[in-house]
């Protein structure tokens, strides 16, 4: 569990929300979209992943998937999100794919279970993951949000209208 004397806080504002990062001394231990913002605990893993998340969005470049700190979690959801952070920006994989990529293809659900619980999202780009027909599949800011990071990756064609 964290140690909440360890825990960094910050906030930023991005096309698709508010988002919230949390750390640990250790690493970044979570990103997520919230509704307002929150007081600000500064750190350097906050920080260094702000930067990061900017120029994603502003400049659409890859992110960095350094400084994590995903120890709180067990080892098979680390190894799916390790997994998730191996693929390239611009692209996409199935859930079967991503068990085949984890060496056990019969895990096809556990992976996808893992997924939804990826707390670190953008960085560890749960977002990428499609079902194999290349549907839309859940995502826990919602489907809305992870169309706007597929067309931003250049994943899913602009809307011309």
């Amino acid at each position: 569990m964290l140690n909440i004397e360890n825990l960094h806080q910050g906030f930023l504002d991005s096309p698709i929300g508010i988002l919230k990062l949390r750390a640990s001394e250790k690493g970044l231990t979570s990103v997520s979209v919230v509704e307002e913002r929150g007081m600000e605990i500064g750190g350097n893993h906050v920080e260094f992943h702000k930067k990061q998340l900017k120029a994603y969005f502003y400049r659409r470049t890859a992110l960095s998937a350094e400084h994590l700190d995903l120890s709180a979690h067990s080892e098979f959801d680390r190894s799916v999100w390790k997994a998730l952070t191996e693929i390239p920006f611009g692209t996409t994989r199935s859930y079967k794919e991503l068990s085949i990529a984890i060496k056990n293809p019969k895990a096809v659900r556990a992976v996808g279970t893992a997924n939804g619980r990826n707390p670190i999202l953008i960085i560890v780009p749960c977002h990428r993951i499609i079902g194999s027909d290349g549907s839309l599949t859940g995502f826990s800011a919602g489907i809305e949000k992870k169309r706007f990071l597929l067309k931003h990756e250049y994943v899913l064609q602009q809307e011309l209208f």
